[in-house]
């Protein structure tokens, strides 16, 4: 029998407080070790990196940005940037112990800031009284018609307005009662509380009926401290609304913004010139101490300095350069380099360790800016400068849109002048801006301007307090009162429309087609065909334009009489697919890769969007867009054997570690180089034997290809003044070739015809060229 063994436990442990005391110290220990363990190994990197922020800051230094330079006809270097600073102007009224005073004392410079030199130009009576009375914020010129003002730009005015009674005496005393009112102590009474996008925030705001908030623009929620009755109430309600979007709103938060506090750092004024802030540091000097005053008058007058890129030649070029300063450079070669001209910034890291036991606490690392590198352009100055008067007096001749004017060097591909009117002056861009009451003088713009199409000229009329582009009905209401941009296409002034805008340029383009059916062996130049005058395609009818077209007659002849009917001619005996393939081997439809930012390739359509009226009109290039540069490559390659050459603007780069140079660039040959011989004695030809000798320089030998194309508006060409574009080409010339010169006037609206237009342009171009450059008979 087995005995059952019985074993009692005593439950009964006595604790005394000893015990309790172990147990609780225990706990606190496990609590200690386990949020240790959570803080010293799962968040390690989270509050590591917050401890480190505390005690590391960085500093960047800011490289020098380097310059942009032309070489003249002697080897001599002019540059066309600087880089400077400009200063922007601070003070702290809360601490000037006598406002007046020192308002007296920085009057005179002030004023030479406005009226003598604003930024680093020079500045006329009218921008003198302008910058006056925008610092002010008074009007001093009496306006005898309504102007207006665009954006935050100044108003513009009409040209005869008489300034004589606004003298020295009255500019300076307006400066210095503006002066004592900022200088003055005073208390901020606008506190700007957030940008809010929900609009179920900005409905329950309106409901809480807070007679001192106020909305601007939808979305921008102010306070007028001035209008707060009960502050506490104010901040509950607002605490109640805005504690729900976000966690910051707390009460301690609200009560910071909308406590009343003294208004200080107030801008005087920005762009200030280094002259002027030479003068103000010298009477900081000279006012540094008086009687029983601890504090130098002038002590809380200080200033921030800008970098400024500044540009000496004003305009010159201005399409070709350009930079805006902030942190991005943006247009043309100083966008299309900025890397190299800015190159790399440096770095001042300074670090305090937190860690007592680490023996060096203190560092500083130093990691220096890297300057850029120099850039050298292909242009000629004295020829760049010649053309942009000779386009400058013809814009105003003509009436045009815009002129432009590319010179190239056809065998090595460099540019020698890119100029393009309307021009604008990098360093006031802002006049860009400024518009004007439409008067007799630019009537013409209502009845020759199209709307809602990229030729148009912006007019605006007043609708509802605003200013709108007109529609074509409100162009023709004679109750509107219409305004227009000083510089007639506002912003658009700033587009390098040579290598970004497109046109169609008819005929100038039929030596490329003709080439394209020799060289696919379809005809010959002495190859026959008849004329009949017109062709109907479906249920279009393609027309020439010429008599001398009728018959028949030779493809030269065709050529030299530019008939529309020939071409239909020859692309019906070239493939369709073939046509095409052509032009993209000769580069239409891409970019041409000239070294400036924004070029645009018009990429030709595909094949299948095109109808067979279409293609025959494409044959003598209506339908199909093209840039002035592009036209500049591709007559080029004519002359150059079909090396179709990359155009350049940029000869060399020069940086601390060497120069890189550009040569010239092939990017493919297309024809045979017999037919570029055959293009050249037709471009010859069409001169020689179609009249146009007169037009020609005396003793001298061109070489053109030129036509006037209509512009296509509502799905028709349209005709006469201001309905066309002077399209040419020139070889300068056929005994010393040297330069390929596309002209283009858009839209002149004193003559529709090549030969009062752009001719006249190319004769000016050409003759200077020829003495310029010493070129013999």
């Amino acid at each position: 029998m087995i005995k059952r063994l019985k074993i009692k436990f005593n439950y009964n442990i006595r604790l005394n407080k000893y015990n309790y005391l172990l147990i609780f110290f225990w706990w606190l220990f496990l609590i200690l070790t386990i949020r240790l363990f959570y803080l010293q190994i799962i968040k390690y990197n989270e509050y590591n990196n917050l401890l480190f922020s505390q005690h590391y800051s960085i500093s960047n230094l800011e490289p020098v940005r380097w310059n942009i330079y032309l070489q003249d006809k002697n080897g001599g270097k002019i540059s066309l940037t600087e880089n400077i600073n400009l200063y922007t102007l601070y003070a702290d009224p809360y601490i000037i112990w006598d406002n007046k005073k020192a308002s007296k004392l920085l009057m005179p410079v002030l004023y030479n800031h406005f009226c003598e030199r604003y930024k680093l130009d020079r500045v006329d009576k009218f921008t003198c009284i302008k910058n006056v009375e925008k610092f002010a914020k008074v009007k001093l010129i009496k306006q005898k018609e309504k102007t207006w003002t665009w954006d935050l730009l100044n108003t513009s005015l009409t040209e005869n307005t008489d300034l004589s009674y606004i003298t020295t005496w009255i500019l300076q005393n307006t400066i210095e009662a503006k002066l004592q009112e900022l200088l003055k102590k005073s208390y901020i009474t606008k506190a700007y509380l957030w940008f809010f996008s929900d609009k179920k925030i900005i409905d329950s705001l309106k409901k809480a009926w807070l007679s001192a908030l106020t909305i601007q623009n939808d979305n921008y929620i102010y306070v007028n401290l001035d209008k707060i009755n009960n502050l506490d109430r104010y901040i509950t309600v607002l605490y109640n609304i805005l504690s729900k979007v976000d966690d910051k709103y707390s009460k301690k938060y609200l009560i910071k913004i909308l406590n009343k506090r003294p208004r200080r750092y107030v801008k005087i004024a920005d762009y200030v010139n280094p002259i002027w802030i030479d003068k103000i540091k010298k009477l900081k000097k000279e006012y540094k101490w008086e009687k029983n005053k601890q504090i130098p008058l002038l002590h809380w007058i200080w200033f921030q300095k800008h970098p400024f890129r500044y540009y000496p030649y004003n305009s010159f070029l201005s399409h070709v350069l350009w930079y805006i300063n902030g942190s991005n450079g943006v247009w043309w070669i100083e966008e299309y380099y900025n890397n190299i001209l800015k190159w790399k910034e440096g770095k001042i890291v300074w670090m305090n360790t937190p860690w007592i036991w680490t023996i060096w606490s203190n560092s500083v690392k130093t990691q220096q800016a890297q300057d850029g590198a120099n850039i050298y352009l292909t242009i000629d100055y004295s020829l760049q400068k010649q053309v942009e008067n000779i386009i400058k007096k013809a814009y105003y001749q003509f009436q045009a849109d815009n002129v432009s004017v590319v010179i190239m060097n056809p065998f090595n591909g460099q540019i020698k002048s890119l100029a393009w009117y309307p021009n604008f002056n990098p360093n006031s861009w802002e006049q860009i801006y400024k518009i004007q009451p439409l008067n007799k003088k630019y009537n013409y713009l209502i009845t020759w301007s199209m709307a809602n199409t990229y030729y148009d000229i912006p007019i605006l009329v007043e609708k509802k307090w605003t200013l709108v582009n007109a529609t074509l009905a409100d162009r023709f209401d004679s109750n509107l009162k219409k305004y227009i941009f000083k510089n007639l296409l506002w912003p658009r002034t700033f587009v390098n429309q040579i290598i970004s805008e497109p046109y169609e340029p008819w005929s100038i383009f039929k030596v490329i087609t003709e080439a394209i059916a020799i060289d696919s062996k379809n005809i010959s130049l002495y190859d026959y065909y008849t004329d009949k005058w017109k062709i109907k395609v479906w249920p279009y009818t393609i027309k020439n334009v010429v008599r001398q077209c009728n018959g028949y007659n030779t493809f030269l002849h065709a050529l030299e009489r530019s008939c529309n009917v020939w071409m239909v001619k020859i692309i019906m005996k070239v493939w369709k697919d073939i046509y095409y393939n052509y032009l993209t081997q000769l580069w239409f439809g891409k970019r041409t890769w000239i070294q400036l930012a924004w070029e645009k390739p018009w990429v030709i359509s595909a094949l299948e969007h095109f109808s067979k009226a279409r293609f025959y009109n494409n044959s003598f290039w209506q339908w199909i867009l093209v840039t002035p540069m592009q036209m500049a490559v591709s007559y080029s390659a004519v002359v150059n054997w079909w090396f179709l050459l990359k155009p350049t603007i940029v000869k060399k780069i020069v940086k601390k570690d060497g120069v890189v140079k550009f040569g010239k660039y092939i990017i493919s040959k297309v024809f045979d180089s017999v037919i570029s011989k055959d293009m050249i004695y037709a471009l010859y030809s069409t001169i020689y034997n179609w009249d146009l000798l007169p037009l020609a320089i005396k003793n001298y030998t061109l070489w053109w290809k030129t036509w006037t194309s209509q512009l296509s508006f509502k799905w028709k060409y349209q005709r006469w003044n201001g309905w066309t574009n002077g399209s040419f080409v020139w070889i300068v010339t056929a005994d010393n070739l040297k330069y390929v010169i596309a002209v283009k006037v858009s839209r002149p609206r004193q003559c529709q015809w090549w030969i009062c237009t752009a001719w006249k342009i190319f004769k000016d171009i050409a003759k200077y060229i020829i003495e310029y450059d010493g070129i013999k008979k």
